[in-house]
């Protein structure tokens, strides 16, 4: 019952009492019964007022609350966009460093590779010159074995074929003078025919000057390849060694630059995780903002419906 019902009712009782001023007329019974409705009335007005008190107190508690959470929720967005977007700024700054990392090794990849590829030839190529030195060497040796030797019981045979196998050896790296000594000596020569006292003894002189020279030249040669020999053998040694040096520090870059790359995707990977959360966090709260500003809205129109008509 509303208050102007209420107000109708005690009116009415109001009246019928004025009106009446002597007992057991009819009008009695309707004054008792409007009496009664108008206590009726009044006990339903204060109950109503009461319900409505706390319709009203429940309109204002709901709505701060799904004010303090709406405004809450939207804080809480703004955090997290805030946080999405430094996660994905953190994933593309280690994108770009994670990529140029790989491209770093890739590089060192390719250099290690060429670098040994060189010292293969390199090695090759000298174990191509050792061997020629080696053999160069051994020969020399072996015509001055020849040439020291008793001279009566030298074979001139075996003399001449060492010598041309010296020749074909020593090649561009002898003078033409030299070569031209090492080729007379081993050229074949008739005995001539004596023809006076002293001429056998002249020729064996010829022949000993020629056969001093030509030891002494191949002594001349074979320290001239023996010192080549051991500066082809330094070099090697030498390239080895810058060889050794430069792979152990690509090695070493390549380590630290690995561990980096290797650092960096684990920092990534947790940034994508977090990246991750952030993203379903921010859905779930928006979906509880969309949800919550909803019920504010309905609630703030009841309470304004209700409101109005208790005013009315």
């Amino acid at each position: 019952m509303t208050r102007g019902s209420l107000g109708l009712v005690t009116l009415l009782a109001t009246i019928a009492v004025g009106t009446s001023s002597t007992s057991g007329h009819p009008v009695e019974s309707v004054i008792t019964l409007l009496q009664g409705l108008a206590k009726t009335s009044e006990s339903e007005g204060k109950e109503e007022e009461v319900l409505y008190s706390k319709f009203e107190h429940w309109c204002a508690t709901s709505i701060k609350t799904l004010a303090t959470t709406t405004a809450e929720e939207k804080a809480k967005l703004e955090t997290l966009a805030s946080q999405i977007a430094s996660y994905n700024k953190t994933i593309s700054v280690l994108d770009s460093e994670i990529g140029a990392l790989t491209d770093e090794l890739l590089t060192l990849s390719e250099e290690g590779s060429a670098a040994q590829k060189e010292r293969d030839a390199g090695a090759e190529l000298y174990s191509e010159e050792k061997a020629a030195l080696d053999d160069t060497i051994a020969a020399i040796q072996e015509a001055l074995e020849i040439l020291t030797t008793t001279k009566s019981e030298t074979d001139t045979g075996l003399l001449q074929q060492t010598l041309q196998k010296v020749s074909a050896l020593v090649g561009y790296k002898a003078t033409p003078a030299q070569l031209k000594l090492l080729q007379e000596v081993d050229e074949p020569k008739e005995r001539p025919d004596l023809k006076a006292e002293g001429d056998y003894d002249s020729h064996i002189k010829g022949y000993k000057f020629k056969s001093d020279s030509v030891v002494e030249l191949l002594k001349e040669l074979a320290l001239k390849f023996e010192d080549e020999l051991t500066a082809t053998n330094a070099a090697e040694t030498n390239a080895i060694n810058a060889f050794t040096l430069a792979n152990h520090a690509r090695t070493n870059v390549v380590t630290a630059k690995e561990e980096s790359r290797s650092a960096k995707n684990t920092e990534r990977n947790s940034a994508a995780e977090q990246l991750a959360t952030a993203e379903g966090n921010q859905a779930s709260t928006q979906a509880d903002l969309d949800a919550d500003s909803a019920s504010l809205s309905d609630t703030k129109s009841a309470c304004d419906l209700k409101k109005t008509e208790w005013e009315e």
